[in-house]
């Protein structure tokens, strides 16, 4: 009788932890399969925006995405490791962590403001332009690319008389770096022309961003919430064409160097 009590001493504790360890590999494949749901209504409704509407997904759903699809390989490795070993104290906390993941995962899957964007709507569309002609033009819109893609140069200022082509080469600049794969999440385009005021310019930028400066005159407050805008945190390029004066950066509220985002002017002086 008491080897029998000392056995049941010692097998108790590993049963409750089998136990537990079973109960959180069924929370997990539960948690799971209400993730893939959420995934399976994201994807349809991307398919119904991006061929029927035009629409663009959204960088956040782009990521949330591509987490999905890492977390469910890592959980169907988890599962195969069960399926070999039965249970470990290692697999129990890998367990525990993949359910965490998968739950914030439920949970940023709730785009609110929807899953795609009108290009239209935030600046961010292909412009019409004419095709690049000569050797000289094909070589600057290189050498602007290739400086683009490099961290050393955060503004780039593109000079000279009226109609020698500076806003068609950074045209194509532009609709290469919205078509291509590259390290930028957004591009804008403003034209800003000799009707120049802070104000105005904070406007443009905040329409083409999607960022509501209507309820503040303040040039001060509104070059804050220009600053602080969430998408301007994220890697951009913002043109600014046809620029006839000098004006500081802080004062309008464009945070160039503080996200490895960059600024091309065009201006004839």
């Amino acid at each position: 009788m008491e080897l029998l009590g000392k056995a049941k001493e010692i097998a108790g504790p590993i049963v409750q932890r089998i136990w537990n360890f079973e109960e959180r590999r069924q929370t997990l494949k539960r948690k799971l399969q209400e993730l893939e749901s959420i995934e399976a209504d994201i994807n349809y409704e991307l398919k119904i925006e991006e061929s029927l509407t035009g629409k663009k997904r959204k960088k956040e759903v782009e990521n949330w995405l591509g987490n999905v699809g890492r977390i469910k390989n890592e959980v169907e490795s988890i599962v195969q490791a069960v399926e070999e070993s039965r249970w470990n104290g290692l697999l129990g906390e890998n367990v525990e962590k993949m359910t965490k993941e998968v739950i914030e995962l439920i949970d940023k899957g709730r785009f609110q403001g929807g899953v795609a964007f009108d290009v239209h709507e935030t600046g961010e569309y292909v412009l019409l332009t004419t095709k690049l002609v000569g050797r000289a033009f094909q070589i600057n819109k290189n050498n602007i690319w290739e400086c683009l893609m490099k961290d050393q140069i955060l503004i780039f200022g593109i000079y000279g008389m009226g109609g020698v082509g500076k806003t068609t080469l950074v045209k194509h600049v532009h609709n290469q770096l919205l078509r291509g794969q590259n390290k930028f999440h957004h591009v804008y385009w403003i034209t800003v022309s000799r009707d120049f005021s802070i104000y105005k310019l904070q406007h443009l930028i905040a329409k083409a961003i999607y960022l509501d400066l209507s309820d503040e005159d303040d040039e001060k407050k509104r070059a804050a919430k220009l600053s602080k805008a969430s998408i301007l945190k994220q890697n951009f390029v913002l043109v600014l064409d046809d620029l006839w004066n000098h004006f500081p950066l802080e004062k309008v509220g464009i945070p160039i160097g503080k996200s490895g985002s960059r600024l091309i002017l065009t201006s004839r002086s």
